[in-house]
């Protein structure tokens, strides 16, 4: 990251040494214009190669923390977006767990609600059949109690046949 005090340094160590640096560079340019003609070669000049050599030194000196500062500024720079990113490619993964989550829970809940009106309906039928079953059995029982009645019934009415026959006989037997 950079932090205040390297801008601080880039920005007051940049004004002077950036004057040097253009002026060498004019002094580059303006030995380079000044230069002789070789003899008898048109685009062939004398040079003097340690005083060219001397000046791009000069600059080097000059422009090494210039370009250190500009080089760490772009190092920096390409942390920073590397880092947002790995950011925001972390955040996207993680809202897609959620998402996957969320997708899932409501799976989980429609495959519950699902199960439940399952199991409602296997209950109302099978309450269905019990009420049917209890129904039959209900009748069933009315049915053997109605015929239990009325052959208790037939049989009282036998009996009390028999009852009347023998208190007639003893009726008539008191009356001869």
């Amino acid at each position: 990251m950079i932090n205040g005090t390297e801008i601080g340094r880039f920005t007051s160590a940049s004004g002077n040494e950036f004057e040097e640096v253009i002026e060498l560079l004019d002094r580059l340019r303006s030995d380079l214009l000044e230069l002789r003609k070789v003899p008898l070669m048109e685009d062939k000049y004398f040079i003097d190669r340690d005083d060219i050599l001397q000046t791009v030194d000069d600059i080097r000196v000059k422009f090494p923390s210039e370009f250190s500062m500009a080089k760490r500024i772009v190092e920096m720079k390409d942390e920073l977006i590397s880092g947002a990113k790995r950011e925001a490619e972390e955040l996207k993964n993680r809202a897609k767990e959620e998402v996957r989550a969320l997708i899932d829970k409501q799976e989980i809940v429609r495959q519950a609600r699902a199960r439940e009106a399952q199991i409602a309906e296997l209950t109302r039928q099978r309450v269905d059949e019990m009420r049917k079953k209890a129904e039959a059995e209900a009748l069933e029982i009315r049915k053997q109690a109605a015929s239990n009645v009325e052959q208790s019934l037939r049989h009282a009415d036998q009996i009390l046949g028999q009852a009347r026959e023998d208190v007639r006989k003893v009726w008539n037997s008191f009356s001869k």
